[in-house]
């Protein structure tokens, strides 16, 4: 029987007082007694906690004894995303070195990994068991509290080699983003060939079937029209008078859509000049018409009445209207308090 079972509160709270004054001889007399080293006491760890309180000898001391190196942070939840981070991938090189950050959940070192090019520390959170698609899929209008999977994140900074690696061990290429993205549209956006024919390997067929992906869009709602003008590859057209120099629309292979604020929008530029494409150019199948948005300025701006010929004919005029926010704002009286209003289709 493990110790801690015969242990009363009070003698646990008297326990984690030694893990944090560093008392590693009694520590280590109790572990040799049978103490359960991944014993849980007020929602803590002890290897937790003996990080927590830059006890590294004691640290090392429960890892050498078996010491879950992914800290569960709430008893009654075991999932990874509940578990905090120990700089786990660090522990195994050299448990001394550990910088502990309190409230760093471990998904997010492996999204942060993934971000920033380490392959190394990618590789040991994997074979760790740290959940591979890892994310927070939430936005709201007004703010955003959300985080990319870590290939979403590789792929954005065009570290090919890790995106592959973590394709190659189970990965979610299917994943999309809030905005509706795929790693697929960023290594295409990215210009990435190498790693969009990788994607496309390993994605399901009917994603990259033009007559398939033809008859999702018209599902969606996307005129035939626009569809058609879309086509199989990227048209770039250079602008006139405005800030935005040039425009790329996404072909129907990218098309994306996300809901926003309860509206449906087809996002139809994958790049703008200097400017974000993202919500510049969309279809709202909700009220059947080219609208743009900006997330971030809360803005839905719907010009009236403009067919998909009348913008193809002077989008410069509609499009710097766009930039300038120069359309009333549809959403102006919208009840950004109301929760979360985002979500990917």
């Amino acid at each position: 029987m493990s110790v801690n079972m015969n242990m009363s509160t009070l003698e646990l709270d008297q326990f984690f007082q030694m893990i944090k004054d560093g008392e590693i001889e009694p520590i280590a007399a109790l572990i040799e007694r049978g103490l359960d080293v991944n014993l849980i006491h007020r929602y803590t760890s002890l290897l937790y906690y003996a990080l927590a309180n830059e006890q590294h000898a004691v640290a090392r001391l429960l890892y050498e004894h078996g010491a879950n190196l992914v800290a569960i942070s709430d008893v009654e939840n075991t999932d990874l995303l509940k578990a905090t981070s120990l700089k786990i991938y660090k522990i195994i090189d050299d448990l001394e070195q550990v910088s502990f950050d309190y409230l760093h959940p471990v998904g997010e070192l492996l999204n942060d990994a993934a971000w920033n090019g380490d392959f190394d520390t990618v590789k040991k959170l994997v074979s760790l068991g740290v959940d591979i698609d890892y994310n927070k899929l939430s936005i709201y209008c007004y703010t955003s509290d959300y985080e990319d999977a870590p290939l979403y994140n590789a792929t954005s900074n065009n570290h090919t080699k890790i995106a592959k690696f973590l394709i190659d061990n189970g990965a979610n290429v299917t994943l999309s983003n809030v905005l509706g993205e795929r790693a697929y549209h960023v290594a295409r956006r990215e210009k990435n060939d190498d790693l969009v024919q990788f994607i496309v390997e390993h994605e399901p067929i009917h994603l990259h079937d033009y007559q398939t992906r033809v008859a999702t869009l018209l599902e969606m709602g996307l005129p035939i029209e626009i569809i058609n003008y879309l086509g199989h590859t990227n048209k770039r057209v250079e602008l006139q008078g405005i800030d935005m120099e040039y425009i790329v629309f996404r072909d129907v292979f990218e098309i994306t859509s996300f809901t926003w604020c309860g509206y449906v929008l087809i996002d139809l530029l994958s790049e703008s000049g200097i400017f974000d494409p993202q919500g510049i150019l969309c279809w709202c199948p909700t009220i059947g018409k080219i609208v743009g948005v900006s997330m971030g300025s809360n803005l839905f701006m719907v010009p009236d009445d403009v067919t998909w010929d009348q913008f193809l004919h002077n989008p410069e005029e509609y499009l710097n209207d766009f930039i300038h926010y120069s359309y009333d704002n549809i959403l102006e009286d919208y009840d950004f308090d109301a929760g979360d209003n985002y979500s990917n289709e």
